[in-house]
């Protein structure tokens, strides 16, 4: 009988845990929690940038359309242009050069694109098939002034691009 009971006190001992794993156990769990609180905290701060930047541009496009040259200094080609002045809306009178056109990509189609596709040929692609690709339109646009702005005109298929056409992918 007591044979038995040196046992069970000597295999209880044995499993019972040290000090020195629970307070190792409860640094790490503390170090996650703070962590994953950090983690949040960044991504709530990110957001908020986020809302503040998308409503100060939509108040920039909302603004009055003024002449191109009024606002976009002549230096702006070489040295680029300064951040208070992007998403200002800005007219100009020229002309499309279209022998100068080029076609960047290939691109997937932009959000909004399939559906759009989907009602011309009135076929839909199967859930998780890819969306089709095409090219992105960059053409010249020559102001009347003699400057030259990089037009991006918009994304077009792959089909619609014909090879000997000047629009056609190097």
């Amino acid at each position: 009988m007591l044979s038995r009971s040196r046992r069970l006190l000597s295999t209880s001992s044995a499993n019972a845990e040290r000090p020195w794993v629970r307070r190792t156990g409860a640094v790490l769990f503390s170090g996650v929690v703070v962590f994953t609180g950090y983690l949040s905290a960044w991504q709530l701060n990110r957001h908020q940038w986020k809302i503040s930047l998308i409503e100060r541009r939509k108040e920039m496009l909302k603004g009055a359309l003024e002449p191109i040259a009024a606002v976009v200094p002549p230096e702006a080609a070489t040295s680029g242009i300064s951040a208070d002045l992007e998403y200002r809306r800005v007219w100009c009178v020229g002309t499309f050069d279209h022998s100068k056109q080029i076609l960047m990509g290939p691109r997937s189609a932009p959000a909004g694109m399939e559906a759009a596709a989907a009602a011309a040929t009135g076929k839909r692609n199967p859930p998780g098939a890819p969306t089709p690709s095409g090219w992105d339109v960059i053409t010249p646009f020559t102001c009347t002034d003699g400057t030259v702005l990089l037009v991006d005109r918009g994304w077009v298929r792959t089909d619609q691009a014909e090879p000997g056409d000047s629009r056609a992918p190097c």
